[in-house]
């Protein structure tokens, strides 16, 4: 048995002040400078790209991995990633280097998504005439990770399932969630992390322009899932029968105590 030791910590919501004293608001940003110390022999990755990367004395089995100064973010969107990963690399059409990290031994299986970031990119950028304004970006597989995937700026997260892909042994059904779950976190790029809520009440903006977006970048990169006829089959039957039970609510919920905020991530 081969066990795999990887780190990342999640933090949307109010969650980030468990790991740094701040303002834990989604209008309230700020750059940030991350440094970690790490095993020597693992992967670390945050945000921006590695600055400085050197073994620390006496005994050289850490390492101490500096970063870049972020943008101006919210505290939401800040990331880090520790383990052992491989990666498969490409670039963007705009210049952007951009890796799929993968557990060890199934970065073939990365190719697919690490396809459909690097044509996402330059589609964004021309739609929104506004380009990514990160170097690079990363787009890690987690093991067990909890949510579908988390949009933090310039390193996204994803559950295993929803960013690998097989051809050999993996469904259609498998390729198609790959395009979308990718095509979705990178709309978010724009939709949420430029461009972001004044509060959580208003997260519904944040999810519907992505997956409107998702759908369109989805359909322009492979016509041939025919994306929104899908939609219109079933996100939007699907979405009819739940609207009409009771236990539904308004897309706009207020907000007025962080424990509220996990709640509207639905």
């Amino acid at each position: 048995m081969v066990l795999s030791r990887s780190l990342s910590p999640q933090m949307p919501g109010e969650h980030f002040r468990r790991a740094y004293p701040c303002w834990d608001e989604p209008a309230i940003k700020a750059t940030f400078d991350i440094t970690l110390i790490v095993p020597k022999d693992l992967v670390a990755l945050s945000n921006c790209d590695v600055v400085s990367d050197q073994l620390l004395s006496p005994d050289g089995t850490h390492r101490e991995v500096k970063f870049g100064t972020t943008p101006k973010m919210s505290t939401y969107l800040v990331a880090m990633v520790v383990g052992e990963y491989d990666y498969v690399e490409a670039t963007s059409a705009d210049g952007v280097r951009v890796r799929v990290y993968t557990p060890t031994g199934k970065k073939e299986q990365g190719l697919f998504s690490l396809d459909i970031a690097a044509r996402a990119l330059p589609f964004y950028k021309d739609y929104f005439n506004v380009a990514y304004p990160l170097p690079k970006l990363d787009l890690v597989a987690v093991a067990n990770f909890a949510p579908g995937a988390m949009e933090n700026w310039g390193l996204v997260l994803y559950r295993e399932s929803c960013i690998l892909y097989d051809p050999e042994n993996s469904s259609g059904m498998f390729k198609q969630r790959a395009a979308a779950f990718v095509s979705h976190e990178l709309a978010h790029q724009w939709f949420g992390n430029l461009v972001t809520m004044e509060w959580w009440t208003d997260l519904w903006l944040n999810e519907g322009f992505a997956v409107f977006m998702e759908n369109l970048c989805v359909d322009h990169l492979v016509p041939e899932f025919e994306r929104w006829t899908q939609f219109v089959s079933t996100e939007y039957s699907s979405t009819l029968e739940l609207d009409a039970l009771d236990s539904s609510h308004p897309i706009e919920v207020p907000v007025g105590h962080p424990k509220t905020i996990e709640e509207i991530f639905d």
